[in-house]
This record gives structure tokens, C-alpha cells and sequence, in this order.
């Protein structure tokens, strides 16, 4: 099961994780002065983070990776990197 929590920091900051598992989450913040919304995984999923754009006046909402995304794009991209952190962690339990 997965839960979103927003974090101290506010609404420019929050989480979504498994309710299982502590490590297993992806933190998002917003900076509000370069518009990017930065999300990065916790301890189980290592360094990568996804770095979305926040587009203005464009029909695609974000831009991530060089190409313009609409808001279900980049949750979907989100949610697939959770997953693949769930994945790691059902590998490493079974080994």
C-alpha cells in the first residue's frame, strides 16, 4: 500500500512511499524560484532523481528529460520508480 504525506516543509514539499516500508519512498519538493519539482528516492533506491520542469503557457504542464509531459506522465513516472524500488526490495528480501 502507498501513502502520500506531506512534509514539514509545507505544501512545496511531500511524500509518496509504501506503508510497509520506511526506506521505500520518493520524496518530491518544489522549488518555487526555478520551478522545478524534484522528486529523489529514499535510502533502498539509491542516488537517481527525477527533475521535472514546470512549464508556463505550454499544452504539456512539465518537462522532464528533454521532452514535454503532461501532470499523468510524470506521476506515472513517479509511481514507476516506486515500483521499481518495491522491486528491489522483494529481490533482495528473497536472496
Amino acid at each position: 500500500m502507498w501513502a502520500l504525506t506531506e512534509e514539514d516543509a509545507g505544501i512545496h514539499c511531500f511524500t509518496i512511499g509504501r506503508t510497509v516500508s520506511r526506506d521505500n519512498y520518493v520524496e518530491c519538493s518544489l522549488d518555487v524560484e526555478t520551478w522545478l519539482l524534484t522528486c529523489k528516492p529514499g535510502p533502498a533506491g539509491g542516488n537517481s532523481a527525477l527533475i521535472f520542469e514546470i512549464l508556463a503557457g505550454s499544452s504539456a504542464a512539465l518537462r522532464y528529460a528533454g521532452s514535454d509531459r503532461s501532470i499523468e506522465e510524470a506521476v506515472t513516472l513517479i509511481l514507476n520508480e516506486l515500483v521499481r524500488l518495491a522491486g528491489g526490495e522483494e529481490a533482495n528480501r528473497s536472496s
